[in-house]
């Protein structure tokens, strides 16, 4: 399978650390990278890594003008929205016919190998993953029945049309907020299974899992293979996950609405953390490109560890009591 996903500066850890999952767990795997920032960019061509094409913004532009001025109607966050479809046509057009293409969101990691999606969807033009929102939170109406975090394309001319059909939508209007039936450049997702294409909608809830799906799951290790219920955790959304410290983030589980989960931070959270942890100082991302979400200067001590003995350890450790935290 090829992935293609996008990230700035900021986000250089998640990133790679995604880049090594998909190396961990499908070898081979091509993926395309969309810099968001000239840093970013820059770090990443200087890193030259395996099976890694890096675009640029102006990639995009090149290959569609009308994308440039589109920036100076919507705001950051909405532009960013505004090149998932061009960047996936752009990764299509560099796949033979028939290749498969997973778009993903840059805050996801793989646990466990995607190939059984990829055999799944192999007969189809487009695959798409529900939200499936918990019970007592359903937004659909709002934010989209599905979700962005994955979204396959086999290159065929169906897909390639579909594609299409999203990118020049998303040019007349994508912003980051529910308007008239719009949502970023989610919601035009529900019009694919209506176009002249074959649409697959995953079922499997060890695919695009995320905290508004979690709720009333349990989440365990079986002979070093993560489950999600019944099923292997294959690929998981962390949504509006925040780092405190370089030791520890905050999943922020609560403003999600996430409820009665059992070994969510345990077997996902914690690891997680430890692979950002892991690339940041593999790869040598420098400080300043690291997205820190320090509460006061106190949290800049090293996580919650039995040695510190600072003035703010007691916060980190109060913190991660009641679950605000994760220690990785």
């Amino acid at each position: 399978m090829n992935f293609c996903t996008k990230f700035d500066h900021h986000y250089l850890d998640r990133g790679l650390a995604l880049y090594e999952s998909l190396q961990r767990w499908a070898p081979g795997s091509g993926l395309h990278v969309l810099a968001l920032s000239p840093q970013c960019a820059a770090f990443m061509e200087a890193l030259s890594l395996p099976h890694v094409r890096v675009l640029r913004t102006d990639d995009l532009c090149r290959l569609e003008p009308r994308l440039a001025a589109a920036k100076d109607n919507r705001n950051q966050a909405a532009y960013v929205f505004t090149q998932t479809p061009f960047l996936v046509l752009a990764t299509l057009q560099d796949l033979s016919e028939g290749q498969q293409l997973v778009y993903i969101d840059a805050d996801t990691s793989f646990f466990s190998s995607p190939a059984p999606v990829a055999e799944a969807a192999r007969e189809y033009d487009v695959c798409l993953t529900r939200h499936n929102f918990a019970a007592h939170s359903q937004p659909t109406e709002l934010y989209g029945e599905f979700n962005t975090g994955w979204v396959g394309f086999r290159r065929t001319p169906a897909a390639m049309a579909c594609a299409g059909w999203w990118a020049e939508r998303c040019l007349e209007w994508c912003h980051d907020r529910p308007e008239q039936g719009k949502f970023a450049d989610q919601k035009y997702l529900e019009k694919f299974p209506r176009m002249n294409a074959r649409v697959l909608t995953l079922s499997d809830p060890g695919v695009n899992c995320a905290p508004w799906n979690v709720s009333g799951r349990r989440f365990r290790n079986k002979n070093g293979q993560i489950y999600v219920d019944e099923n292997k955790l294959i690929h998981f959304h962390f949504s509006l996950l925040q780092k405190v410290t370089p030791f520890c983030v905050a999943p922020r589980l609560g403003q999600q609405l996430v409820l009665n989960t059992r070994g969510l931070r345990r077997h996902v959270y914690s690891p997680y953390c430890r692979d950002l942890r892991a690339a940041a100082a593999r790869f040598r991302i420098p400080r300043e490109f690291l997205q820190v979400r320090v509460r006061s200067a106190r949290d800049m001590h090293a996580g919650f560890h039995s040695r510190d003995t600072g003035p703010g350890w007691w916060r980190t450790a109060w913190r991660v009591a009641r679950g605000e935290y994760v220690v990785g």
